[in-house]
């Protein structure tokens, strides 16, 4: 290796002697090319770039900055050719190298940046439009040119010092002990708004890019759009270090940003500024990648009839509990979720359907109703195209990347992915309509194993409900409306349920078992009885919770969660045991390379859990309304504070008695306050009511009802209203 280095160092001497003015990089490495027939072998030697490769052999090279700020390189003679050098400068100028000027090397006087320095800012803070700090602006300079902007060169103390002399290119701030570079504004270069109506061609929509026009990355496109469905998961951020984890969880592959010739996951992500937000809480912590959600000014040519953004279907009440409706099933899920419609309105749907059609397909009167990215977000009102080519009234469930994203069709059920180009605004003109479509599930049955619907059964009730009216009674209107479904168009009617029921293919929705702390009501369904029950004697008033308060110290509360049949710990919890930093735990481990056993919970899989931490303000989560947060398991918590150490001694005690006390069954346990077991009695008096309701409706429906049955009914009906004014009271 040394020798073929001295081989490559002769040849470059040569070309540069023979060159009276000097050559540029380019230069010198096109003239490599041309002699030796082959590309400088920079990367041989363990650089990544020629200039660098220059630079490590000042014996051989001497660079020379002209006036006008470009860099020239020169040969450095030795004892072997200072009489060919010695020719060459008596030699009379040629026409060779006729690009580069005379050579006069300048020197940087105060308070001035030569210019190349000034491209290289401008050229870095070009790809950060909304900032970055000083750490990604270094790494995007490595990257860019080979080297970082080095202010001792220009002799100024720090990269703030040589920023600072160029504020029409850059302005800087100090946030959390870390420099912050952003573009500087350009008021003086506004012009005034033009009296003259913009054409249409500013309008016009174009298919949606990750990559600006402006700032190319040199990351595949489709590459972009996995990071994007990654971050868009995780809206309070993720860990840079969990980011690969993530991507192979979600995609189903390794994440290898080195092979688009980035050094780290914080290069690459710098170079996705329109939607990844880059941020070191910590100085010496670890970074948080943040997804930018894409939200820009409505677009001029927006026409008046468009609803706004925040607009929302209106809803169609299909009736009261006890009502007979007819009613179409338009997408099945299983027995338990699918979406109906009533038939008093698909006369009104077809209408509106054909009215939509025809408009959305004149490509002139649709013309300005192409979709804007001002629109593009969660829950945003569109006209979705389907994959029958009909145009139909939808809403954007989740926005899987800024040119795709996943609709629901309001009036049918079922959902598809789009790409934003089979999207148009919605005319207000088509909203009047309240949305048809009502989220049911089949009142009486479960699963057969009480789990998960087979695909026998899924099969079967799609036999027995697609294609036909049917009639439904309504039994309960909570998040689903429950219905008792009933196939009237042959001789005999069909009850949807029970064909499942005598098909083995679902059991019967029986009244649930009550827990063991309280004992479970006399149940006596007979006609003759009175309707209103009697509550048993309480043999015991003791119930399981999931989440415990355990006190270290008079100043410090934990909040132990039983979570996955474990004990865990929130990672701000453990974290206040050691740094005032807030919840840097992760990070603190990752430094010293070591990991423990952890998960994130979310409230959208945890709604209970939750709850209780937001009644009980818990500090552990840190914040009311965080959407997840990290958790440790407590067994882990000793092995922990053997890596930090506890700010104060006396904790240690406090956690050993921990550690134990959550492996004992009675620590779990809690004895109901009077307060408690009396809403618990009432909880469980309602779901008795509820049941003997459901039975009635059931007889009524068999039978011909009684003056007497409806007396029962309408008393029950009034018990119930009671206990749920009293229970929400509570």
């Amino acid at each position: 290796m040394k020798e073929n280095l001295e081989e490559v160092k002769k040849i470059v001497r040569s070309l540069l002697l023979s060159a009276k003015q000097g050559l540029t990089i380019n230069q010198l490495c096109s003239e490599y090319t041309d002699l030796e027939h082959k590309t400088l072998p920079y990367k041989e030697f363990g650089y990544n770039s020629a200039i660098s490769f220059m630079k490590s052999m000042p014996d051989v090279v001497r660079p020379v900055f002209l006036s006008r700020g470009d860099m020239v390189l020169q040969g450095v003679a030795d004892e072997s050719t200072a009489h060919i050098k010695e020719l060459v400068q008596r030699q009379r100028s040629t026409g060779r190298n006729s690009n580069i000027v005379a050579v006069k090397q300048v020197r940087a006087t105060k308070n001035i940046i030569p210019s190349f320095v000034r491209v290289k800012i401008s050229e870095v803070i070009h790809c950060f439009p909304k900032g970055c700090s000083s750490s990604v602006f270094d790494l995007t300079c490595q990257k860019k040119f080979g080297k970082k902007i080095d202010p001792s060169y220009l002799g100024l103390p720090t990269l703030k010092a040589v920023l600072d002399l160029c504020p029409d290119i850059v302005s800087t701030k100090i946030c959390l002990s870390e420099l912050f570079i952003y573009p500087a504004s350009k008021k003086s270069e506004q012009k005034p708004p033009s009296l003259k109506p913009p054409s249409q061609d500013t309008f016009k929509q174009k298919k949606i890019n990750f990559e600006t026009p402006k700032v190319k990355s040199g990351i595949p496109e489709d590459i972009k759009k996995e990071v994007y469905v990654v971050l868009s998961k995780h809206s309070s951020g993720i860990w840079s270090n969990q980011f690969q984890i993530k991507f192979k969880e979600v995609h189903k592959k390794e994440f290898d940003y080195q092979k688009f010739g980035f050094s780290s996951i914080i290069e690459f992500m710098s170079k996705l500024p329109d939607f990844v937000l880059v941020h070191r809480p910590v100085v010496t912590g670890d970074w948080i990648l943040m997804p930018i959600h894409i939200d820009m000014n409505k677009n001029l040519s927006t026409p008046n009839d468009v609803v706004s953004p925040n607009s929302h279907y209106s809803n169609y009440n299909p009736g009261a509990i006890g009502d007979l409706v007819e009613v179409y099933i338009s997408h099945i899920i299983d027995p338990s979720s699918f979406w109906f419609q009533c038939v008093t309105l698909i006369d009104k749907l077809t209408s509106l359907m054909n009215d939509m059609n025809a408009f959305y397909e004149d490509e002139v009167a649709s013309k300005d109703y192409e979709f804007t990215l001002s629109y593009l977000k969660a829950e945003t009102v569109c006209c979705a195209q389907y994959e029958d080519g009909e145009w139909y009234r939808a809403i954007i469930k989740n926005v899987l990347s800024p040119s795709e994203v996943e609709v629901f069709y309001v009036d049918y059920g079922n959902e598809m992915v789009l790409d934003i180009l089979y999207l148009r605004l919605m005319k207000k003109d088509f909203m009047t309509l309240p949305v048809v479509a009502n989220l049911g599930f089949l009142d009486g049955v479960l699963p057969y194993d009480l789990k998960k619907w087979s695909k026998e059964a899924i099969k079967r009730f799609f036999e027995l409900t697609s294609d036909k009216y049917l009639y439904g009674k309504i039994m309960s209107k909570e998040k689903s409306i429950s219905l008792e479904l009933v196939d009237t168009n042959n001789t005999d009617d069909v009850y949807i349920a029970e064909v499942l029921l005598e098909n083995n293919l679902a059991t019967d929705n029986e009244i649930p078992k009550v827990s063991e702390s309280i004992k479970s009501y006399t149940n006596d369904c007979s006609r003759n009885n009175h309707l209103e029950p009697k509550v048993a004697e309480k043999t015991t008033t003791v119930v399981n919770d999931f989440v415990k308060n355990f006190q270290i110290d008079e100043d410090m509360l934990f909040t132990v969660i039983h979570y996955k049949d474990q004990a865990w710990l929130t990672s701000l919890d453990i974290s206040k045991l050691f740094w005032d930093g807030g919840d840097i735990l992760r990070q603190m481990l990752s430094q010293k390379k070591l990991s423990f056993e952890n998960d994130i919970i979310s409230e959208s899989e945890n709604e209970n859990l939750f709850s209780v931490l937001k009644k009980m303000n818990n500090s552990g989560v840190g914040f009311l309304f965080r959407s997840h947060f990290t958790v440790y398991k407590v067994s882990s918590l000793l092995q922990i504070c053997s890596i930090f150490k506890c700010r104060k001694a006396h904790y240690l005690v406090a956690i050993n008695s921990l550690v134990k006390d959550v492996e004992k069954e009675e620590f779990w346990q809690r004895k109901l306050n009077e307060n408690e077991l009396k809403e618990e009695e009432a909880k469980l008096k309602l779901m008795e009511l509820k049941f003997k309701r459901k039975r009635l409706h059931y007889g009524m429906m068999t039978n011909t009802a009684s003056e007497k049955t409806l007396d029962d009914l309408r008393l029950l009906e009034n018990n119930i209203k009671e206990l749920e004014l009293n229970l929400k009271k509570t």
